[in-house]
């Protein structure tokens, strides 16, 4: 947990998550890791929501507020101080009580169907990891 928590001072943490729907059921996975030691932090687990209506968007925003809880515990945890709500809420509200910066950036999915693994970028390689922990 020190690496990480050193990575979120320095700004060098980088963050991931996604969401999956299969057979009207919806899942997510996050990791959160540093880009220095490559140490990580990761996690996945069902999407709640009602079935007949539920889209990806739901999968992808749990994993985005369960990202969020985890750096927002490790903020609070670490004394790091710088570097029926519905799910948009949820997210702005931690975003806005987490201390730190976060910059989010888009990183193009299944990117493996064309490119070989060691040709990926590190995101690339964590969004692969959080897509296939999310099926």
């Amino acid at each position: 947990m020190p690496e990480l928590v050193a990575s979120i001072c320095r700004s060098t943490a980088i963050c991931v998550c996604d969401g999956s729907m299969k057979h009207r059921r919806g899942s997510h996975a996050w990791i959160l890791s540093s880009v220095d030691t490559y140490v990580k932090l990761e996690g996945a687990g069902p999407s709640d929501g009602n079935p007949i209506t539920i889209s990806s968007y739901r999968p992808e925003l749990q994993g985005l507020v369960a990202l969020l809880l985890v750096i927002k515990q490790l903020t609070t945890v670490y004394h790091i101080s710088s570097g029926a709500i519905t799910i948009v809420l949820v997210i702005r509200d931690l975003l806005i009580s987490i201390p730190v910066t976060m910059i989010p950036v888009h990183v193009k999915g299944h990117k493996d169907d064309t490119t070989n693994w060691t040709d990926l970028t590190y995101p690339e390689q964590l969004n692969i990891e959080c897509d296939r922990k999310a099926k």
